[in-house]
């Protein structure tokens, strides 16, 4: 409905699709399907160098200056603004965030389609529409005998900062204007609501906008937005954005303290859900089937989601106590239900639906023992080494595996007599695609043969005794295990599967890429994992501390 003086009056024109790089058409991006959301001139460090212990950290990062917010923090974000009882929802019916990438929040994958854009139009209005025709829910924005205070307050909570002078001009014409394209009766629900949309609509509150100077500290508010994004994947509330404004944020200990606080308790459920779900695929498990006649008690409807919140429950209490990445691979905790106990040996725990925490034994270590992995990573009948081999190698170990040329031909059937084991070595073992199945496949594969396709503990297949035997070398030469706990053991002291770790979860608290810029705080983390056992949280507090967090990285805006 809006013609293009009301978009130069608000500021929205050129931003109707791709915000993107020095080549990508700057801020006058025409809204096509590539491209991601950010400016930059560049930024440095973007080299790939690999680290002591076998870590590449060959990514290209953008350094963007303008990131849009990704759908769940864009839910989250019109909540708060206008405060609202509970999140719209309305992003559901937005063009689906890119899967693009290890992590959805990386900058590169964050780009706007024209289609995205018509979305946040028409939820604009939808939304505007709503609260103004509610008296008391635009009561709560402001009223009309403040109608300056009105836009002061509304405008600096969806800028994430205070507006300037000529902002507030803008605004004020705009919500005099109000009456012109709705003449409800009541001048200031009809200037709220115009009000309301172009705010909505601005680049300020789509996306996260870094103005600092290139190479210097970024400007408190920047900071309690980044700080909040990534948190609690909303913007700052009132009282952390105040207080960086204040000076809160000035310093890496002040900054440290006020991200602490956010980390606390479960206010970081957030943040250690997306993080390990999106590291280890666990939106996976929906998918999870198997054979009725094999396992007929694997009721799908019922266990895959009860195996996905055991595997978010067990990585949010190792976050919570203050656990490090060794427990990952060792810690015996689990969680489980009535619908999963069986498949652990365990009798139901007589709780229906609600998961209760449990200690295995000494061969269920860690989280690459658990259902969910396991059966994940299997067929409708049998254990999938190769499967379980490639997600440790690539997820773990942060080696790129490269699918070879051609199609890949499927498993041959049994033949009699033989193993799961020796049916997948006889057919990947050998020409071409021994290098890596011999080598980095298979060995970590195979340790899990003693677990079925649904998980469950085994000791015989096909008649003859498991073998989950096997050599891998993790950087000081071949190193031989016996089973999946010695191999769980071996990855927990890994400093390869420490500096993968590290590299992953700071590529999600930065949101980009890493690359050879970042190999000193990298390599500084993964020494902290294995020397100082430094939990999850501190290495967190570490990475938002770091130069590569609070400076900003692109070129002058």
């Amino acid at each position: 409905m809006w013609d293009i003086k009301w978009l130069v009056l608000v500021g929205l024109a050129g931003c109707t699709g791709t915000v993107g790089g020095e080549n990508a058409g700057q801020a006058g991006g025409s809204g096509g399907s590539g491209g991601a959301g950010g400016v930059t001139n560049g930024g440095s460090g973007t080299g790939g160098v690999i680290l002591p212990r076998g870590v590449p950290l060959d990514g290209k990062p953008e350094f963007f200056r303008v990131v849009r917010l990704t759908h769940e923090q864009w839910e989250n974000a019109a909540r708060d603004l206008l405060q609202l009882p509970q999140a719209s929802g309305l992003s559901s019916g937005f063009s689906p965030d890119p899967p693009d990438g290890k992590f959805r929040n990386n900058e590169k994958s964050l780009y706007v389609t024209k289609t995205l854009w018509a979305d946040y139009q028409r939820v604009a209005e939808q939304l505007a529409d709503q609260v103004c025709k509610d008296p008391a829910a635009l009561a709560r924005l402001g009223s009309a005998q403040d109608t300056a205070g009105f836009i002061r307050k509304l405008g600096h909570a969806a800028y994430r900062r205070a507006l300037m002078p000529e902002e507030e001009q803008r605004f004020s014409a705009l919500l005099a204007a109000g009456v012109e394209y709705y003449a409800s009766g009541n001048a200031f629900a009809d200037g709220a609501r115009v009000v309301i949309e172009a705010l909505l609509q601005s680049p300020h509150f789509l996306y996260r906008v870094e103005l600092t100077a290139k190479g210097q500290r970024l400007s408190g508010g920047e900071l309690a937005t980044k700080l909040s994004l990534l948190f609690r994947d909303s913007p700052p509330d009132g009282t952390l954005l105040s207080s960086a404004e204040q000076g809160g944020l000035a310093d890496d200990e002040k900054l440290k303290s006020a991200a602490s606080q956010l980390l606390e308790g479960e206010g970081a459920r957030p943040i250690v859900d997306r993080f390990h779900s999106q590291l280890f695929g666990l939106s996976r498990y929906s998918s999870i089937a198997k054979d009725p006649a094999r396992f007929p008690t694997y009721v799908a409807a019922t266990l895959n989601d009860s195996l996905e919140r055991a595997d978010k429950e067990f990585f949010n209490r190792l976050f919570v106590s203050g656990q490090g990445f060794r427990d990952i691979l060792t810690s015996r905790l689990a969680f489980v239900n009535d619908a999963s106990a069986p498949f652990y040996g365990l009798a139901a725990t007589g709780m229906g639906s609600a998961l209760s925490e449990v200690m295995l034994d000494e061969s269920r270590p860690g989280f690459l023992t658990r259902v969910g992995f396991l059966a994940q990573n299997a067929t409708l009948q049998d254990p999938d080494p190769i499967h379980r081999g490639v997600d440790i190698t690539r997820r773990l170990l942060c080696k790129e595996l490269v699918p070879p040329a051609g199609v890949i031909p499927p498993l041959p059937d049994f033949v009699p007599g033989q193993t799961n084991r020796e049916r997948v070595q006889a057919h990947t073992g050998v020409g071409s695609c021994g290098g890596c199945h011999n080598t980095l496949i298979n060995p970590v594969g195979f340790a899990f043969e003693g677990f079925d396709a649904v998980g469950m503990a085994r000791t015989m297949d096909n008649g003859k005794p498991i073998d989950t035997s096997g050599t891998y070398d993790f950087g000081n030469g071949p190193t031989p295990f016996k089973d999946a706990a010695e191999l769980s053991a071996l990855l927990a002291e890994s400093p390869q599967a420490h500096g993968c770790y590290a590299a992953s979860l700071s590529e999600f608290a930065l949101a980009r890429d890493v690359a050879g810029g970042d190999g000193t705080m990298i390599a500084a983390l993964q020494d902290a994992s294995i020397d100082q056992r430094r939990s999850l949280k501190d290495t967190l507090l570490t990475i938002v501390s770091s130069k590569e967090f609070t400076t900003a990285l692109g070129g002058a805006p």
